[in-house]
């Protein structure tokens, strides 16, 4: 359970994710040390679903979504799981069956709060509420209050 946004206008980009950790079979919610984004060299990722996901993708630190995809096919992680690649230009997908998704749109957003999340990016953009950042971060507000499935604190990178 999460939510993990991310938006670029081509010049810069930013991605944002929730801290929450959460039991499936129960009420128990906690929160993540060390984030669920984090940063390569010329990229912004970010993992929702199966914890593993994000040790492996982080530990890869791979820029090529299509690369990572591999790796983490390759790593055997079970259960449900995604991972979004922010760049410069576009995003990206990684679904748990290794498959990768290019974005037409310059925004996306994966993880239980995707949805709620999405809107937010989607009028940010349209009404070019500000920079990047900015716009990740209204996502990540936006989800927090509408969803019990995403929680503070709220991590932000940005290039």
């Amino acid at each position: 359970m999460t939510v993990i946004a991310g938006y670029t206008n081509g010049k810069q980009f930013a991605i944002a994710g929730d801290s929450g950790a959460f039991e499936e079979s129960s009420s128990l919610k906690m929160t993540m040390a060390g984030g669920k984004v984090w940063a390569t060299a010329n990229t912004l990722q970010g993992g929702a679903g199966n914890a593993r996901v994000i040790e492996v993708a982080r530990r890869a630190n791979l820029d090529d979504p299509y690369q990572l995809a591999t790796v983490l096919l390759d790593a055997n992680i079970a259960g449900e799981w995604s991972v979004l690649v922010v760049t410069q230009k576009r995003l990206y997908e990684i679904g748990e069956d290794g498959s990768v998704f290019r974005f037409k749109e310059p925004y996306c957003a994966v993880g239980a709060a995707a949805p709620i999340a999405i809107g937010a990016l989607a009028t940010g953009h349209r009404k070019r509420m500000g920079s990047p950042e900015q716009i990740v971060r209204l996502a990540l507000d936006v989800s927090v209050q509408h969803s019990s499935l995403c929680s503070t604190p709220v991590s932000v990178l940005s290039k």
